[in-house]
């Protein structure tokens, strides 16, 4: 077990759960399904005010995952993962609060002008917290990627350097 820790293979560690031999690699599924759900979750947020937050859900949490899962290493699913995730933390109070600025509501005066300047505070709020959550997200996923690419060329290297003919 240290030999495959000291030597990075740690992360191709699978198991046969289906008979037609393909292999699930546990250490990139478990960051994919996380950091799907959490995708999916920040999508949901995104479009409860608009409508269709359950569906939103489902289907950022299913595509999310599954785009994450085939990445060829668990530290480039976690910084693929985490800029996703960055990237929708941004977006986030965009979509959630410009639906109530632009739709009237039906009310007038007073109320209406409360819930516009109200949504307006809040975008501006929220968004640049969601901002400063975002950078740190985003270079935590840059760190990541940067991880994972040297260990592809450090196994590519290594691929060509053991041919000898």
């Amino acid at each position: 077990m240290a030999r495959k820790i000291a030597s990075g293979e740690i992360g191709e560690e699978s198991f046969d759960a289906v008979p037609t031999g393909r292999r699930i690699a546990v250490m990139k599924l478990v960051p994919a399904v996380v950091l799907g759900v959490l995708i999916g979750g920040l999508v949901a947020l995104s479009l409860s005010n608009i409508g269709g937050a359950a569906a939103g859900f489902v289907v950022a949490t299913l595509l999310s995952a599954y785009y994450l899962y085939r990445k060829p290493l668990p530290s480039a699913v976690f910084g693929t993962g985490l800029y996703l995730t960055a990237g929708l933390l941004v977006l986030a109070p965009i979509l959630f609060y410009v639906p109530t600025i632009l739709a009237p509501d039906g009310s007038s005066g007073a109320e209406e002008a409360g819930t516009f300047i109200g949504s307006i505070l809040g975008l501006f709020l929220w968004g640049f917290v969601f901002f400063l959550i975002a950078l740190v997200v985003f270079t935590l996923g840059y760190f990541s990627n940067r991880r994972a690419k040297k260990k592809l060329s450090a196994r590519a290297s290594a691929s060509r350097g053991s041919y000898d003919p």
